[in-house]
Formats: C-alpha cells, sequence, structure tokens
C-alpha cells in the first residue's frame, strides 16, 4: 500500500496518468495503472480504467499461458506425451470416437491442483499457451499487447487447434486485424468463414468426424432444485430447433401470454419432448442459408467456398447444397467485395414487407456494435425518429434487438448513420462512440467533434416514452413514435489509443 501511494503523489493525477497510459501495456501499463485511483474519475474516464486493466489483464495471461506451455515441454520432456482424454473409458466407445480424442497434456493435473481448477480448464490453458508459442505467435503478441483479450485468444486458438501450418498463418492473417473490433463469437465465426474457405475439402471431412460427436448430456445439478441440460447438434439441426422456439414465443405473445422469452421457450421444448409430440412452431420454422451461386451450379474446384447459414455463421460447401436441395430459393444480389447486400429478390413464398426484407438482408443482426442478434429476431427502427422527419426508408431504418431497441428509445444512447459508407455509431452516456461498419466490426473513437462527418440532424435523442418500432418481426403494421429531445454530448478530450482496449 505504500509503494500505491508514493506512486500516486510522485505521478500526478489520475486522469494525467490514464493519458499515459493509452501508449503503455504489459508491466510499465500494470504499474502505472496501480496509482489511478479510481474515485477520482469520472464517468468517461471510469470506462477507459476498465479498458487499461483489461489490457493489465491480457498481458498477464499471454504471461500465463507462456508459462503453462513451459511446464507441459518440460513434463514432455522427462515422461513423453500425455494420455487419451477419458482413456480409461476406451473400451465402451466406438472406434469413431476413440479417433476424435486428443491428448490430455501431462501437466494438466499439476497445474488443476496448482490452481484449483478442473483439469478440463487447465488442459485449455496448457493447449492455448502451446498454440500460442507455435503456429499463432501474432495472436500471443495482439494478447500480450492488450489488443485482444484472452477469451479472443482462446477463440483463435481453438479454430485452428490441428490445422497446417499454412491454413492456420493464413486464417491468423486474414482475421487478427479485425480481432480488437470483434466480440468473441463473431471472431469465432470469422475464423470459421476463413478456415472454410482456405481448405474446403477439409472443412467438409472435420464436419464429418464432428457430426459423429452428436449427444445430448446427461442433466447437471443446479441449485434451486434446477438442472442443465444441453445439445451438441449438426449446426442446421440446431438452428432449425431455435426457429421453432422463437416461432412459439411469437404465438404466445400475440395471445397475451405473460411469460418471458425464455419461459416459453423452455416450456415449449419441455411439452414437446414430454409428450412425444412435434415441437410446436416447427412446420412453420424456416431456416436461411446464403449459398454463393458458384458453390450450386459449378464443378471440381468451382464448387468450393463459403456459405452463410442465419443464426450460426459459415458452413461448408457440402452442407449447404444439402440444404439448399430441399429448400425454396430466394435471389439476393451482393457487392462482390464487401458483400453487402445490394438487391433482394422477391420469387419467395410470403415474402415480408419489400423494405423490411431488404434492411434486415443488409444489417444480417442487430447494428449495436458488437450485437450478434440475428436481423429476423430483430425490431426495425427509425434511426432518425419518425416524428423527426425521418424517413421509412432503408437508409434510415436499421435491425435492433428489442433490448437495444428500448435502450436506444429511453434515451440512453444516441444513433447515426453515415449514409455513404453505412456505418452506424453509438454515443453512450459517458461521451465513447463505438462504430460498427456494414462488416459488423467494432471501432472506438472519442466524443463527436466539429469534423464529424455525420449529418447533425441524426444524432437525436429520443425521449423515455418513445418506442420507434417501424417493425417488430411478425408485427402487422407499423407503430408512430411520440416525442423526441435533442442530443446531448460531453465534451472530452478523445481517446488517443489507436487500437481497442480488447
Amino acid at each position: 500500500m505504500a509503494s500505491e501511494k508514493t506512486l500516486r503523489l510522485q505521478a500526478g493525477r489520475s486522469d494525467e496518468l490514464l493519458e499515459r497510459a493509452s501508449h503503455l501495456s504489459g508491466s510499465a501499463l500494470a504499474l502505472l495503472m496501480a496509482g489511478v485511483d479510481v474515485e477520482d474519475l469520472d464517468g468517461f474516464d471510469s470506462v477507459e480504467a476498465v479498458a487499461a486493466w483489461g489490457r493489465v489483464a491480457s498481458w498477464a495471461q499471454a504471461r500465463q499461458a507462456e508459462a503453462a506451455a513451459r511446464v507441459e515441454r518440460h513434463l514432455q520432456d522427462h515422461y513423453g506425451p500425455g494420455e487419451l482424454e477419458g482413456e480409461d473409458r476406451q473400451r465402451s466407445i466406438s472406434p469413431d470416437s476413440r479417433a476424435r480424442k486428443t491428448l490430455e497434456p501431462r501437466a494438466s493435473r499439476d497445474l488443476a491442483m496448482r490452481l484449483g481448477w478442473t483439469r478440463r480448464a487447465a488442459a485449455h490453458l496448457i493447449a492455448t499457451g502451446l498454440s500460442m508459442q507455435g503456429p499463432l505467435q501474432a495472436t500471443a503478441e495482439a494478447l500480450e499487447e492488450g489488443r485482444i483479450c484472452w477469451r479472443k485468444a482462446t477463440v483463435m486458438a481453438d479454430g485452428l487447434r490441428g490445422m497446417a501450418l499454412p491454413v492456420a498463418i493464413h486464417v491468423e492473417d486474414a482475421v487478427l486485424p479485425s480481432a480488437p473490433g470483434r466480440t468473441p463469437n463473431q471472431l469465432a465465426r470469422d475464423v470459421a468463414r476463413e478456415v472454410i474457405d482456405a481448405d474446403p475439402e477439409g472443412a467438409v471431412s472435420r464436419h464429418e468426424q464432428a457430426r459423429a460427436g452428436r449427444r445430448v448430456t446427461r442433466p447437471q445439478a443446479l441449485p434451486d432444485g434446477m438442472a442443465r441440460i444441453s445439445a451438441i447438434l449438426p449446426a442446421d439441426a440446431a438452428v432449425r430447433i431455435d426457429q421453432a422456439l422463437t416461432s412459439a414465443v411469437r404465438r404466445a405473445r400475440g395471445s397475451g401470454e405473460p411469460r418471458t422469452s425464455d419461459q416459453l421457450r423452455a416450456d415449449s421444448l419441455v411439452a414437446a419432448l414430454g409428450s412425444g409430440q412435434h415441437l410446436s412452431g416447427t412446420a412453420g420454422a424456416s431456416i436461411n442459408v446464403t449459398v454463393p451461386w458458384h458453390i450450386l451450379v459449378g464443378e471440381g474446384a468451382d464448387r468450393a467456398g463459403v456459405a452463410h447459414l442465419e443464426g450460426y455463421g459459415a458452413i461448408d460447401p457440402l452442407t449447404a447444397r444439402a440444404i439448399a436441395a430441399g429448400g425454396v430459393w430466394r435471389r439476393l444480389v451482393t457487392d462482390p467485395l464487401s458483400g453487402a447486400v445490394l438487391d433482394v429478390g422477391r420469387s419467395t413464398y410470403r415474402p415480408p414487407a419489400g423494405v423490411a426484407r431488404s434492411v434486415r438482408a443488409r444489417d444480417g443482426t442487430c447494428t449495436r456494435p458488437g450485437c450478434t442478434v440475428s436481423a429476423e429476431n430483430c425490431e426495425l427502427d427509425h434511426i432518425t425518429p419518425f416524428s423527426h422527419g425521418g424517413a421509412t426508408s432503408a437508409e434510415n431504418l436499421a435491425a435492433l434487438c428489442p433490448a437495444d431497441h428500448r435502450a436506444k428509445s429511453r434515451g440512453e444512447f444516441s444513433v447515426s448513420r453515415n449514409s455513404s459508407t453505412g456505418v452506424i455509431t453509438w454515443t453512450s452516456p459517458t461521451g465513447h462512440r463505438y462504430r460498427r461498419d456494414p462488416a459488423g466490426v467494432t471501432t472506438i473513437n472519442g466524443p463527436p467533434g466539429p469534423a464529424s462527418n455525420e449529418s447533425p440532424s441524426r444524432h437525436i435523442r429520443p425521449t423515455r416514452r418513445e418506442h420507434d418500432v417501424a417493425e417488430a418481426p411478425g408485427s402487422p403494421r407499423s407503430r408512430t413514435p411520440h416525442r423526441a429531445g435533442a442530443s446531448r454530448h460531453r465534451d472530452h478530450p478523445a481517446v488517443t489509443d489507436a487500437d481497442p482496449p480488447y
């Protein structure tokens, strides 16, 4: 405590320390942050302190993983490779299942006892450390410098473990630059897409092998008489179940059902499985897969590529062709460079309104930076409220999940859209600006200044009473908003750190 107090007296004000922290990483950043007294910070600088400590945590976790990898190499030098996971149960499993088993690290038991972790968690730490000491050294560097967090580092390691070295390096080079602006789930989808694109034949064989491991777990006890049960399923099957549950919720909501969406989903699943009947809503549920034309009609190498299963992400060409073979096709014209939707065909059964379909196809997910809720499960929001002259047009509409839509409508955030670039900007109550580009990548900027190229009329903060819903999923008509108030922004200096904190 004495050293921290001395550091505070010598280093100066906490906000000045934070400004210096934006240029540091590793032990230097940790030492400086020890002198920051969060009680001296306002809302804006408190957010920056959280980000700075996040970079410290990333550095510490990088060094921990490096040490775990060193322990494993030391034990392997003395005792050889580890044993197969679940080796004591090998007699009761199939040959295919045995082939999927991996070597459990030698150090997993030692580190599990030392850290108070499970063997599985310790093994994951070791495996991630070995990957970052091997082919994923750029990922290790990004983690140590605080440009990505530990979860993103494990996404990289898990997604590329066992890949051929050229494939791993290619995928890392492709996705790591944008990783600071992606959530872990988004990054996982980026990795999966690039892996399929780089090695389509391998992706098909890996999927077939993984499919053999589909399973439903036994109940896991939870407090208060509850239990958890989970399933590992092929992506298309999982999405079908999800869509069926969503359809059941929408129908119940329409009849004034007081239960929450989560409760309705759980009850619908239990009712269907407990009665042996089909899940209510299954017949009306559908899944959407976007497949490049050449994957469907090409031959040989021309049929390689990446398809996108809505609600999941990238899938291999063979799975995409199997889904498309039994479905209704709809034409989507996209920009070959950006992938942005330029036109939506009309040859569908009971198509939704043209504008709504176009906006959802364009946005893909909720447009709040970092949110991954599918646009099909989102409401459509007037960026500039209708009551302030906002048009009901594709340019002025954006997909927002119900929770984020409510946050915007309560006036907690102001939202704008750059009509020329399609970039959506959310400005927070603390003055931070978070920008989402059409590809879903988030960048972090300081508060808006006079050089902003976005129309000032779009920086409008609605009142708490307004809930500007242009169209909710399944809603028959738009609802007109009430009133909106002017936006307010704090006058803070821009953040000088060019890299997002995670």
